[in-house]
């Protein structure tokens, strides 16, 4: 069966080094299951979430050929709410909380005999969405020094230090940094699987970190965050020292361990 994937231009994906499938998206993400068997006749494919009842898995309610779709609200349809993460929102006037955060995603098939194959799964974190760009790069670019807005990096290399300076927000996927990348008292600084060829420094951010399935040649270090939530460090491989200190709430790893060649330290000793 064919697992989770990215949807809607949400940003992350699959950890490596975790014991089972474990991903991370910061926005929508699409599921798409298709069952086999070796004797004749239809098999079902069903899964659900977080222990709730089995689903039969058709697509999309709309487009049969479509993945399932699945975000904090849900998706309404003809009056009827599909994909809700967390707690269930069946109807468009259900008042429930959004489903950010951890969940555990079941799957399984029914060949036409009714044998009811071993489930298999995976956990996805979903986080709250990126802020949305001002300006974006892509490709070969000099050495950035982020005064203001969101400058979001996708499938970028930036051969040069990176600044961001008070206020300002950086939003970087698959893009390599050939040298150190530092935030100074920025809004957002976000990192998913991307590479950074020297330290990686965030102090003082005021609204969100999030660095997930990066690597860092050099040490990080995250101080004195004061973000809506937790500091996201998730997945990460750091050849050298990762000291966490001063961020208010602590940062987490959402049960998505680091590589960490170094010591970690203070609020990050057990990353």
């Amino acid at each position: 069966m064919d697992g989770p994937g990215g949807g809607d231009g949400s940003r992350g994906g699959e950890l490596p080094g975790c014991s089972r499938p474990e991903y991370i998206y910061n926005d929508a993400f699409t599921m798409g299951l298709a069952a086999t068997d070796d004797s004749a006749g239809y098999v079902v494919p069903e899964f659900r979430v977080d222990g709730d009842g089995w689903y039969n898995y058709y697509g999309w309610p709309t487009v049969a050929s479509a993945p399932f779709r699945f975000t904090a609200e849900g998706t309404e349809i003809d009056q009827l709410v599909y994909g809700k993460l967390g707690v269930p929102r069946v109807v468009p006037w259900d008042d429930v909380p959004p489903g950010y955060g951890r969940h555990q995603v079941e799957y399984r098939a029914i060949d036409a005999s009714g044998n009811i194959g071993a489930p298999r799964q995976f956990a996805v974190t979903l986080l709250r969405p990126a802020p949305t760009c001002t300006s974006t790069i892509t490709g070969v670019h000099g050495s950035l020094f982020l005064r203001s807005g969101v400058t979001c990096l996708v499938d970028a290399t930036i051969n040069g230090p990176v600044l961001v300076a008070a206020g300002a927000s950086l939003v970087a996927s698959d893009t390599r940094f050939v040298g150190p990348v530092r935030a100074d008292g920025a809004a957002d600084l976000q990192l998913l699987r991307s590479t950074v060829g020297g330290p990686l420094s965030i102090d003082g951010v005021s609204r969100s970190v999030v660095v997930v399935g990066t690597t860092v040649d050099g040490p990080v270090s995250v101080t004195r965050a004061r973000t809506t939530e937790a500091a996201v460090l998730a997945g990460n491989t750091v050849d050298g020292p990762l000291s966490c200190s001063g961020n208010a709430p602590a940062p987490v790893n959402l049960q998505a361990p680091n590589q960490v060649s170094g010591p970690r330290s203070s609020q990050c000793a057990k990353l």
